[in-house]
């Protein structure tokens, strides 16, 4: 009898089947963490950003200028790519309390992908 050497056409359908699947398990396991670092990149850049503008807000406040004549236009100032976030103010004065609400929305396609909201109050 003649011995074959070499593999058969089974072994390598069976050897083709499973690398394609580690490796189709491997790109999603990368596009997984590629969106999970740029969250984490988005959040920590909006997080700066709010704590600029809170900052800002009360120093405005400390010198004396109201909270109701600060602007988003202010504080895009603070916005790194200013064409991907939008900044939104709001101010508020109840019972002799004034509130600025700062919100920043970081624009997808059409809608926001997230929020952040942050407050100064007076006092």
């Amino acid at each position: 009898m003649k011995r074959r050497r070499g593999l058969t056409l089974i072994e390598t359908c069976l050897s083709l089947t499973l690398a394609s699947m580690f490796l189709t398990s491997l790109f999603f396991l990368t596009r997984n963490h590629r969106n999970m670092m740029r969250r984490l990149q988005n959040n920590t850049s909006a997080l700066y950003m709010l704590e600029s503008m809170r900052n800002f807000a009360r120093f405005q406040l400390d010198s004396g200028v109201p909270l109701s004549a600060v602007t988003s236009r202010d504080l895009l100032t603070f916005v790194e790519g200013s064409k991907e976030w939008k900044v939104l103010v709001k101010a508020t004065s109840e019972s002799g309390v004034e509130k600025l609400v700062i919100s920043l929305a970081r624009c997808g396609d059409a809608s926001p992908d997230c929020i952040y909201k942050t407050e100064v109050t007076s006092r």
